[in-house]
C-alpha cells in the first residue's frame, strides 16, 4: 500500500473542504462591508424606450412592471436581468469566485456522500436510500452554479441569451426543491428511529421509501412546470406584513439533521430582508442569502461525515471534540454478577 491511500485522500479533501467553509464566512464578511460601500457593481441596465426589432432580427420585448414608489411606470428589456454590465470588477470577482468555490465543494462532498453510503454497511437502509435522493438533488442544484452563475458572475457578459438563464434556473430550482423535501423526508426517518425504534422497519418498508423518493421527485417536475404555465401577473404582495443496539446512532443522525436547520434558517432570513428591503441594501443580502443556501447544501453533506464515528474510522479522521468516549465501568459488571451468583449458589448447596 502507498502512502497516499484512498482514505488518506479522502480525510483530506474533508479538511481542506472544511478550510474553505471558513474562508466563506469570512470572505461574505468582507463582501458585505465592501457593497454597503459601494453599489456600482450592480448598477442595472441602462433602459431604452425603443420597442422594434433588432439590426440581427431579434425582437425587443418590454414587459411592464409592477407599480413602485416613485417609479410607477418603470419598464425593463426582456432578459437584461440576466446580462452583465460588460465589465469585471474585484467586487464581481469576489462574488463569483465565492459562489463556484461553495458550489465545487458541495459537489464534491456530494460525491463522497455517495461514496461511503456504498461503501459503509450502517447506511444500507431506507436512510441510506433518502440520503442518496437528497445528496443527488443537492449535485444537480450545484452543477448550474459552477457551469453558470459563477462564471457569468465573474466574467459579466452582456450578450447572453435568456434562454440560457433561464434552462440553468430550471435545472438549479428542480434539483433544489427535490433536496429540501427529501430532508423533510430524511428528518421523519430519523425521528421515527429514535422515538419510536421498534416500529422503525415496519413502518419504513422498501416500498413506502420507494414511494416517497418518487413522489418527491413527481412534485418537484410538477412545481418547476406551473413557473411556465402560471402567469406572472398573479404575483401577490401582501404589504401589512413585511434501548435497542442503534439507539445512539440513531441520535447522531437526528442531530445531525437538526445541525443541517441552522444554515437553512439563515438563508431563509437573508431572503425576507432581501424581499422587504430597500433597494439601497438589498443586493447584500440577495449575495448572502445565495452562498448561504449553497452553505446549507455543503453543509448537509458534511453532516454525514462529522456525526459518524464509522465514517470517521473509514476516512481515518479523528475530530478530538467528537471522540468516543469509554463507557464507565459500573460496579455491578458482568463478571461481578457472575460470581455474586456463583458464590450464592455455593452457599445454597
Amino acid at each position: 500500500m502507498g502512502v497516499f491511500t484512498l482514505s488518506t485522500v479522502l480525510a483530506l479533501s474533508v479538511w481542506i473542504l472544511i478550510v474553505l467553509v471558513v474562508l466563506f464566512v469570512i470572505l461574505n464578511f468582507y463582501l458585505v462591508r465592501r457593497m454597503a460601500k459601494s453599489q456600482t457593481a450592480f448598477r442595472p441596465l441602462p433602459m431604452t424606450t425603443k420597442i422594434g426589432v433588432e439590426p440581427n432580427g431579434n425582437y425587443i420585448h418590454r414587459i411592464q412592471t409592477m407599480p413602485q414608489e416613485g417609479n410607477p411606470t418603470e419598464e425593463f428589456v426582456y432578459g437584461s436581468e440576466l446580462q452583465g454590465h460588460g465589465h469585471m470588477s474585484r467586487l464581481d470577482t469576489l462574488v463569483g469566485l465565492s459562489i463556484w468555490m461553495l458550489a465545487s465543494a458541495a459537489v464534491m462532498v456530494g460525491f463522497l456522500n455517495l461514496y461511503l453510503i456504498k461503501k459503509l454497511s450502517i447506511f444500507h437502509n431506507s436512510f441510506g436510500v433518502l440520503w442518496v435522493s437528497r445528496t443527488i438533488g443537492e449535485i444537480g442544484a450545484n452543477l448550474p452554479n459552477i457551469f453558470y452563475a459563477g462564471p457569468v458572475t465573474v466574467f459579466q457578459p452582456r450578450d447572453i441569451d435568456p434562454i440560457t438563464g433561464i434552462v440553468a434556473w430550471t435545472v438549479a430550482f428542480f434539483f433544489s426543491f427535490e433536496s429540501c423535501i427529501m430532508v423533510q423526508s430524511v428528518s421523519a426517518n430519523r425521528m421515527i428511529a429514535v422515538c419510536s425504534p421498534l416500529n422503525y422497519d415496519y413502518i419504513f418498508t422498501k416500498r413506502l421509501t420507494a414511494t416517497l423518493i418518487t413522489v418527491t421527485w413527481f412534485a418537484a417536475a410538477l412545481i418547476i412546470s406551473m413557473y411556465y404555465i402560471v402567469p406572472c401577473s398573479l404575483l401577490v404582495r401582501n404589504k401589512a406584513a413585511a434501548r435497542e443496539s442503534t439507539f445512539k446512532r440513531n441520535v447522531r443522525f437526528f442531530a445531525q439533521t437538526a445541525f443541517q436547520n441552522i444554515t437553512m434558517m439563515g438563508t431563509l432570513v437573508f431572503q425576507v430582508l432581501a424581499n422587504n428591503s430597500k433597494e439601497s441594501g438589498r443586493h447584500e443580502y440577495f449575495v448572502l442569502a445565495y452562498d448561504t443556501l449553497i452553505l446549507t447544501q455543503l453543509n448537509n453533506g458534511l453532516a454525514l461525515i462529522l456525526f459518524n464515528p464509522e465514517v470517521h474510522e473509514f476516512l481515518g479522521i479523528n475530530f478530538w471534540c467528537l471522540k468516543k468516549r469509554k463507557p464507565a465501568v459500573l460496579p455491578c459488571s458482568t463478571t461481578a454478577l457472575s460470581s455474586t451468583l456463583t458464590i450464592a449458589a455455593r452457599i445454597d448447596d
